[in-house]
């Protein structure tokens, strides 16, 4: 049979609702797409994700849950923050296969300019 479904995110809320009750919503790929003309960007980048990816609670066919999806694009700031990137933006796009059951995610990495400080010396009156 083919049920319908409805999504809707907002800036607070992300909603899935189906019109019949089935087998319950899991992820299927997890993308990440860096939107930068920098190479070095995404090297750099790359490598964080694929370091720190496994402690995400978004993994690959776990059962969906959008506080994960938040929590996810959350950790991805943060990465980017600690590692160079002080004004990083991170959205993400849903795509739901309702045959299957599978969200797919798109995680839309902007990371903004990458800064870095050279040699800080710190002198006191002693």
């Amino acid at each position: 049979y083919n049920r319908k479904s409805k999504l809707i995110i907002t800036k607070e809320t992300l909603l899935l609702i189906f019109d019949k009750e089935n087998y319950p919503v899991t992820y299927g790929e997890i993308n990440f797409r860096i939107i930068s003309d920098v190479e070095e960007d995404h090297e750099h980048i790359t490598e964080l994700i694929k370091e720190n990816k496994d402690y995400w609670k978004t993994q690959i066919n776990n059962r969906f849950r959008d506080k994960e999806v938040r929590s996810t694009q959350k950790q991805i700031t943060r990465y980017l923050t600690q590692n160079g990137y002080p004004d990083p933006n991170t959205v993400f796009e849903i795509n739901l296969n309702d045959q299957r059951s599978v969200a797919s995610l798109v995680y839309n990495i902007d990371p903004g300019q990458y800064c870095r400080f050279g040699e800080v010396i710190v002198t006191g009156n002693d």
